[in-house]
């Protein structure tokens, strides 16, 4: 289930592939005998992301995580791409290493098939020595 106290930050994408995929589900299943096993996938409604905002220094990294969830909250499989709205002041690896580039404000998008999660980061000078 979705980890609680957990923040959604979801755009849906499209739904009319899921619904007709669960249409066809049920026509297959009231056609099928007993026996016959029809599998069900687990379609991502939500990407929740851990930590939910970064405030780093410039030259500082950080981990993000990006985990996906059904409808009814159960964990689904989802590949994940990392997008940055500002290269100049985060990037973002495939595995989710953020790394503080220049000082400024920018948004760390998640995007899997059907959804879209963000996370903001403020990026900071290091205070002089």
């Amino acid at each position: 289930m979705i980890p609680e106290g957990s923040h959604r930050r979801t755009t849906r994408l499209t739904w009319a592939g899921a619904g007709i995929a669960a249409a066809l589900l049920i026509v297959l299943a009231s056609c099928a005998p007993e026996s016959t096993v029809i599998p069900v996938t687990t379609v991502p409604d939500t990407v929740v992301l851990s930590p939910e905002a970064l405030s780093l220094q410039v030259g500082d990294t950080a981990t993000v995580s990006a985990t996906a969830f059904t409808i009814l909250g159960y964990p689904a499989s989802a590949d994940i791409t990392w997008e940055t709205a500002s290269p100049s002041v985060a990037a973002i690896s495939a595995d989710g290493l953020v790394t503080a580039v220049g000082a400024g404000a920018t948004q760390l998008f998640a995007i899997s098939t059907q959804t879209l999660s963000w996370l903001a980061v403020v990026v900071v000078e290091p205070p002089e020595s």
